[in-house]
């Protein structure tokens, strides 16, 4: 596949259909001529795809090309052009000999096409998944500890994604795992081992949908620990306005509870959740920084498995309590297999291409989904404040989530005139 991309303020093409003419238009964004060859498939275009969405082309507030086209919340113009493969080596005449067959061609840019508009659909997946993973969470905690859950869960989701590489052709880690000890084990710590065993803890005392919301805070902690971590995608002052009023949303939350039992009960529980979301904040800024293009399937199998040796020894002393009942044993099965295993390859893949705001951003879609099958399932209350609450923080995200367009730059007269096409 070949693909000239050229960066613009603006962009448009035209064309006739059935005798009418059509426009399609762009502001701030790129303009990409795409050309299919006889040997390209889904992976290629797949691959290309996401590399152009997340090429860094674009400047930040500091004037540096560190943005890519999900960051400056960009359009793409997308042309299908078989000359790129045009052979002008011999006589006066282009051969297009090399560009691949007309209709396959056709295939191959819809789907390049598709790539585009799905960004985002990842996001959507997991947080179907993982709003019912707290209510998996509610009923596995009944029969048995946190720290049982937890390996189970690892370990579950760890043989279902090793068979699913081991089906599909995938090397499990191409003689990298040596090498790559360290940081899976700080990512087992950080995002399962520490978040899960706090969640399930948290859940002995307060409600899946309560767990969720507070859970939905990882955005916010992202925002205020990345001011230090990583610079170039340091947040701005309507970010941390979104911050704030996240904070209160949690405030607002607890608050009742505070009032009424004071700092024990519940309290405790909301605590250890909010621990929880900040230690996934942790996680998702090393992911960013040290693992970032490394194999979703590798990243995610590694965590798996340094989550399961590391929380093993923990959980050996609690297995005499452990009380196997088929339901609870579904439940974390469950959130093994779907909730680590599949929904983490969306995860990671959404780290790697959207950053750790954004990826993280996902918490906010939870909740609903976990308010909603803790009600429907587990007859769960809806109180007032925990609606005010759940409104108040997912402002706060929004917000936190936003980002300005980088200021126009001199050369934008010529980037409009260059990208009509």
């Amino acid at each position: 596949m070949r693909v000239v991309a050229q960066r613009a303020a603006s962009g448009s093409v035209r064309w006739e259909e059935a005798g009418a003419p059509k426009v399609a238009t762009i502001g701030p964004g790129l303009v990409l001529l795409v050309g299919a060859g006889p040997d390209d498939d889904e992976t290629i275009v797949r691959r290309m795809a996401d590399k152009l969405i997340d090429l860094r082309v674009f400047a930040d507030e500091a004037g540096r090309m560190n943005l890519s086209l999900t960051d400056v919340k960009g359009e793409a113009l997308i042309v299908s052009q078989f000359t790129l493969f045009a052979d002008m080596s011999r006589g006066r005449r282009p051969s297009l000999l090399k560009a691949g067959d007309p209709a396959r061609a056709e295939q191959l840019y819809e789907s390049f096409v598709q790539q585009f508009r799905a960004r985002g659909i990842e996001i959507i997946g997991l947080g179907l998944i993982w709003g019912l993973s707290f209510l998996f969470f509610k009923l596995g905690v009944h029969d048995m500890s946190p720290t049982v859950l937890v390996f189970i869960r690892s370990a579950s989701g760890a043989v279902a994604l090793a068979a699913i590489m081991a089906l599909s052709g995938r090397s499990l880690f191409g003689g990298r795992l040596r090498s790559r000890l360290i940081p899976f084990a700080i990512m087992a710590i950080t995002n399962a081992v520490i978040p899960w065993v706090a969640i399930a803890w948290g859940e002995r005392t307060i409600s899946s949908g309560l767990a969720s919301i507070l859970n939905a805070t990882t955005p916010l902690w992202v925002a205020i620990f990345i001011f230090w971590v990583i610079p170039a995608e340091r947040p701005s002052l309507l970010n941390y306005t979104g911050v704030l009023i996240g904070i209160a949303g949690v405030v607002i939350l607890v608050l009742p509870d505070i009032v009424t039992h004071g700092l024990s009960g519940n309290l405790i529980g909301a605590l250890a959740v909010v621990v929880a979301s900040m230690s996934y904040a942790v996680s998702a800024m090393y992911q960013r920084t040290r693992m970032r293009g490394w194999n979703v399937f590798e990243q995610s199998l590694g965590q798996l498995i340094a989550s399961a040796v590391i929380v093993f020894p923990l959980a050996i002393p609690t297995l005499p309590a452990v009380h196997l009942a088929w339901l609870s044993m579904a439940a974390v099965l469950a959130l093994g297999i779907g909730g680590s295993g599949i929904a983490y390859l969306l995860y990671y893949y959404t780290m790697n291409t959207l950053g750790p705001v954004r990826a993280t951003g996902v918490t906010f879609i939870v909740p609903v989904t976990a308010v909603f099958w803790g009600v429907v399932l587990l007859q769960e209350s809806l109180s007032l404040p925990t609606i005010v609450g759940m409104v108040v923080i997912l402002f706060g995200i929004v917000l936190t989530n936003m980002r300005r367009r980088p200021a126009p730059r001199p050369e934008a007269a010529r980037e409009k005139e260059a990208a009509r096409v």
